[in-house]
């Protein structure tokens, strides 16, 4: 992998080392984000239907009326959790080099970094679907107690592989 596919946020870390994983959130991480996006449009529409028909001033429209604002909370929810999932998406990486590990995510671009030789990487989370789709959640913790952010990956194994200081892969590829 070349440098120049490299975020610029992210190239002081590949110089003098070598690149070994670069790779973007999963895309399970996109389709949550427009699933959550449809779901507010839906739930918008429906709770904007129960405000303007709530005129009449009975019990029904009373409940109707409820209903459409806790529709309208839902849908603000969604809309929120399902920007949070695509600029996770869009902005967001995994770098992996002989020396650091390094996460960049969101618009602010946060940059979390840990030297391979001053951390624990613990290993992977995976849920069914994560088995399914393969993708799952990088564990690693710096000495300090510093961790790099977590985002769903594609092929978390091979980036557990790939993560692990050169003594203990040399150990794992003997046995």
């Amino acid at each position: 992998m070349t440098a120049t596919n490299v975020p610029a946020m992210l190239t002081g870390f590949t110089q003098d080392a070598e690149v070994r994983l670069l790779t973007k959130p999963h895309k399970i991480t996109l389709i949550l984000g427009l699933i959550a996006l449809l779901w507010a449009f839906a739930l918008g529409g429906y709770g904007a239907m129960g405000l303007l028909s709530s005129t009449n001033p009975d019990s029904a429209s009373a409940l109707n009326f409820i209903f459409a604002i806790v529709a309208l909370g839902f849908a603000v929810q969604s809309t929120l959790y399902g920007a949070i999932q695509l600029v996770t998406y869009h902005f967001s990486y995994l770098l992996i080099t002989d020396k650091h590990i390094c996460t960049l995510t969101g618009i602010a671009r946060d940059v979390r970094s840990l030297k391979i030789d001053e951390c624990d990487v613990h290993g992977i989370d995976e849920s069914l679907l994560g088995r399914l789709l393969d993708y799952g959640y990088l564990n690693a913790t710096g000495h300090s107690g510093s961790t790099i952010a977590r985002f769903p990956i594609a092929h978390p194994d091979k980036a557990l592989c790939l993560a692990s200081r050169p003594a203990e892969a040399k150990a794992t590829a003997k046995a």
